[in-house]
């Protein structure tokens, strides 16, 4: 009877074992563009200002746009980053199809934003935004 005891005792925290490698397996880190970042696009005309927010979705990382200009937060779509290039689109209201291509530095960026109708560049940058935490 102990063997049979010592045996489901063993089984048991085998199981035991098993569920919590899993759940500490499936936590994922966060991205590494995870978070807010706070954007300076340069033109003739001025500075526009605003904020990038980019998460984790289940399908990749996502994204939105608010600043000067925007009475509401855009969608990004199109977002690929690979070995520190960070690529994207969105689309707006008066000037239409933007695409924006940065070079990640850590805790920046910068590159070009293109104005697709108008065949425009202007320089963009960014920086992530202190955390509420910090």
């Amino acid at each position: 009877m102990i063997t049979g005891m010592r045996s489901f005792s063993l089984w048991s925290l085998a199981a035991v074992v098993l569920i919590l490698s899993g759940c500490a397996g499936s936590g994922q880190t966060a991205h590494p563009l995870a978070g807010n970042w706070d954007y300076v696009v340069e033109t003739p005309d001025g500075n526009y200002e605003g904020t990038f927010t980019f998460t984790d979705g289940e399908e990749g990382l996502m994204g939105s746009i608010i600043g000067d200009g925007f009475s509401e937060a855009l969608s990004l779509a199109g977002i690929t980053f690979a070995e520190s290039m960070l690529d994207f689109e969105f689309n707006t209201p008066d000037f239409g199809r933007m695409q924006v291509s940065v070079q990640v530095d850590g805790d920046s960026f910068s590159g070009t934003l293109n104005v697709v109708s108008y065949g425009m560049d202007a320089p963009i940058s960014a920086m992530r935004a202190a955390s509420e935490d910090e």
